[in-house]
């Protein structure tokens, strides 16, 4: 995972730029990544297009995963400014930053990472929510969310949800997002991730009224990212139960993610020792959704983190990402998200939570 990682939306690091001039010989000053003519990958007669698009991706991945793995905590930690843009509903240009942080070590096998963000004085508008594999928190420290179809809420959290959902934001708009475990979901917030799944819940209702005041409060009163982050540090601590989720379960759910949703649920289920109807039900029970379900999303984010940086290639980032052809992913887009992956470009990109399509 690139954890700690936030990029703006044109990637211009010099340690990915020789990684691909080695092995595809890009020499396009311009920092965009250009293939030679001839060379190691493209001259190999065996080799299709799919394939160099494939080994393109994972030398783009790696090279940015080893230019950043001697940072330090507090640059991981760091706030990150991104581009200012303009809303495609033609409102006034949007000025905003993220922020990304890994918790405190106690925290990390329950929380993935925080995210944090802001926009000055803008109204987004609508934006899609998409589905994610984590266990979704937001803190609110602007004007409330208001959830198409739900409701209001200063802070909530989201369980697995196979479907995008349409936020309103207007005014301020500043939070921090949590990635929370489904497997952990019992260990901070007391609740399987099943009681939430498809749904959202305002924060107070899981962790209690005083809690939540506390937290609210703290934050406010934080000056920086990096304070924001340790209150919660600070906050979480406190809420860890001891509980352990099913062997089998958490195996399918590593399997699962680790590759990107590739992986057969019926070799699944008999690597395990279980029938696939059995570890149907029971990884449903804890998390809420099917493991197929898990599958499509995992194979749906990898997407969205390709599409970042190759906007322009739709058909190699299907292959990459592991779908029949450009087709199946725009149709599997279409019933996830609501829109076609053109779409979602067009109007969304550079994202606001950029943050999120870094794992």
């Amino acid at each position: 995972m690139w954890r700690g990682l936030l990029l703006p939306s044109t990637i211009r690091l010099p340690a990915v730029h020789r990684v691909l001039q080695a092995a595809m010989g890009c020499t396009d000053r311009r920092g965009s990544f250009r293939p030679a003519r001839s060379g190691h990958l493209t001259a190999n007669p065996d080799r299709s297009k799919a394939d160099v698009q494939k080994m393109r991706y994972r030398l783009l991945r790696g090279a940015v995963m080893r230019t950043h793995s001697g940072m330090s905590h507090d640059a991981r930690r760091r706030r990150v400014r991104l581009d200012s843009r303009s809303s495609s509903k033609g409102m006034d240009r949007v000025s905003f930053e993220t922020a990304e942080a890994l918790p405190t070590p106690c925290l990390r096998p329950f929380v993935a990472r925080y995210g944090a963000y802001r926009a000055r004085a803008a109204d987004l508008g609508a934006t899609r929510g998409f589905p994610s594999r984590y266990v979704t928190v937001m803190i609110g420290l602007g004007s409330p969310f208001q959830i198409a179809g739900i409701g209001s809420f200063t802070s909530f959290v989201a369980g697995l949800h196979e479907r995008a959902v349409v936020v309103e934001s207007t005014g301020i708009v500043a939070g921090i997002h949590l990635f929370l475990d489904p497997l952990a979901t019992r260990a901070i917030l007391g609740c399987p991730a099943s009681v939430i799944a498809n749904g959202v819940v305002a924060l107070a209702d899981l962790i209690g009224t005083r809690t939540n005041a506390e937290l609210h409060e703290r934050l406010h009163e934080a000056r920086t990212w990096e304070q924001c982050f340790g209150v919660l540090d600070s906050v979480l601590q406190r809420r860890i139960m001891a509980h352990a989720p099913t062997r089998e379960v958490a195996f399918a759910w590593r399997q699962l993610t680790a590759c990107h949703g590739s992986g057969k649920v019926g070799a699944l289920a008999t690597a395990i020792g279980w029938s696939r109807r059995h570890l149907t039900q029971c990884f449903r029970d804890e998390v809420g959704i099917t493991p197929k379900a898990v599958a499509r999303i995992a194979r749906f984010e990898h997407a969205c983190s390709l599409l970042r940086y190759e906007p322009r290639d739709l058909a190699g980032v299907a292959i990459t990402a592991g779908y029949h052809d450009q087709a199946h992913m725009t149709h599997e887009w279409q019933t996830i998200a609501g829109c076609t992956p053109k779409a979602w470009i067009a109007q969304e990109l550079p994202f606001l939570q950029d943050y999120e399509f870094v794992a």
